[in-house]
């Protein structure tokens, strides 16, 4: 396992505008960044809020033109969510489990997630618009298109984070998962290979059966996740330098483990009827 460094800085991008589609966000990045009297350094790792890049590939859904069918009907009525709402959380995933007011999915790109990731917060809506926003199409593409325009242009190597808060099970409030990254080391074996090392501090040999690996990828983006916020912050860019753990072969994620099975006893809660 790599020794990790002792400390490292990370802070939001200012003066970020409000992203409409089709913007580009390497634009985005760099303005900002000069705005501040900054730029990108060799190893920074730039994490990016899932919902601007949503925004920029146009991953709107107008809700009026949602055809609902029997199904969605019959859940929203066991359920606490606009019945439009779940036919979207139908199209993008398979439905584990739900309670009267949380839906676990697994959406097409094999995250488990609450209601598939479709969001509809920080989205204008008008009486002549109702939109809800859809994860994007590939994270893992767009955080390479993204690392390789920046390495170009600043003449360095980092890693691009693609992220969306997300709440986990059985446990109160969000944190940041990671959808698509480029260039870092999302997941590092726990324990090293020579078993003669693989002691505490006192001795006792650790068992490697149950954790093998630690979840990078996890961890930066919760880091992120704490300086975007998660209402009107407009702060959706972090930039996190010195924490220096790359990997030019790692272009995905490589955290979604499908064969894991769910604990799925926090949603044992009876639905509405």
């Amino acid at each position: 396992m790599k020794s990790y460094k002792k400390s490292f800085e990370a802070f939001a991008l200012e003066n970020i505008p409000l992203i409409k589609p089709g913007d580009n966000i390497i634009n985005i990045i760099i303005d900002s960044l000069k705005e501040m009297n900054e730029k990108l350094y060799e190893n920074d790792i730039v994490i990016i809020s899932s919902k601007i890049i949503s925004k920029i590939e146009n991953r709107y859904v107008d809700m009026r033109n949602i055809e609902v069918s029997d199904e969605a009907i019959e859940l929203s009525q066991k359920v606490d969510k606009d019945p439009r709402i779940i036919q979207l959380i139908l199209q993008e995933s398979k439905v584990l489990a739900f309670t009267s007011t949380h839906m676990l999915t697994r959406n097409k790109h094999g995250f488990v997630t609450m209601n598939a990731g479709i969001d509809r917060h920080n989205i204008e809506n008008t009486d002549s618009m109702d939109f809800a926003l859809l994860f994007p199409e590939d994270a893992d593409g767009s955080a390479f298109s993204i690392r390789r325009i920046l390495e170009e242009y600043y003449n360095i190597k980092i890693g691009v984070i693609i992220q969306d808060s997300t709440s986990t099970l059985s446990r109160y409030g969000t944190v940041g998962m990671p959808i698509g990254s480029s260039g870092v080391k999302m997941l590092d074996r726990a324990y090293d290979e020579d078993d003669q090392k693989n002691k505490d501090l006192y001795g006792r040999t650790i068992q490697k059966s149950n954790r093998p690996f630690v979840n990078i990828g996890d961890q930066l983006s919760s880091v992120g996740n704490l300086l975007m916020g998660e209402s009107s912050d407009s702060t959706p860019i972090v930039v996190i330098r010195g924490f220096n753990f790359f990997d030019e072969s790692q272009e995905s994620t490589n955290l979604v483990n499908s064969e894991i099975p769910i604990d799925l006893s926090v949603f044992s809660e009876e639905p509405n009827d």
